[in-house]
């Protein structure tokens, strides 16, 4: 096996990613990162080497943009998302009783209750801590500005 791989060099392994990723992996080293610590990461983090393929086209502001969008979807009545909003509230009914009725099942097999005790103590604890997490979220979380397209 050694005697294989030693019949090829690094460019020739290199050669076989996509420029993006190329031009990622080259800049990376020249910024002094270790080429095995840069392949073990790029190895272990499948989402990282998938991200280098859009890399330099990507605006720096991708998350914050990102984060705008999800601000504007959860925090807004803005009628950008009134549709896909009106689908999350029409299977949210459902949604809820399976959640709540796993979550009280557990409670119940922990406390040795009948599950049906549970549900109201389980239905009001996770409604409480949506709108709870929702609403703190909201309020820390930069509602979106004007960014350029």
């Amino acid at each position: 096996m050694n005697d294989l791989l030693s019949a090829f060099s690094p460019v020739d392994f290199a050669a076989s990613f996509p420029s993006t990723s190329r031009a990622y992996i080259a800049d990376s080293i020249r910024a002094g990162v270790d080429p095995l610590q840069l392949a073990a990461e790029l190895a272990n983090s499948p989402a990282q080497g998938l991200a280098t393929k859009g890399w330099p086209r990507w605006p720096s502001d991708l998350l914050q943009r990102i984060m705008g969008e999800v601000h504007t979807l959860l925090c807004s009545d803005d009628g950008k998302y009134q549709t896909l909003r009106d689908k999350l509230r029409a299977e949210a009914h459902l949604t809820a009783q399976v959640i709540t009725a796993l979550v009280a099942n557990a409670v119940s097999v922990s406390l040795g209750l009948a599950p049906a005790l549970c549900v109201p103590f389980v239905a009001l604890t996770l409604a409480a801590a949506v709108k709870v997490g929702l609403g703190a979220w909201c309020q820390a979380s930069t509602p979106p500005t004007s960014v350029p397209s």
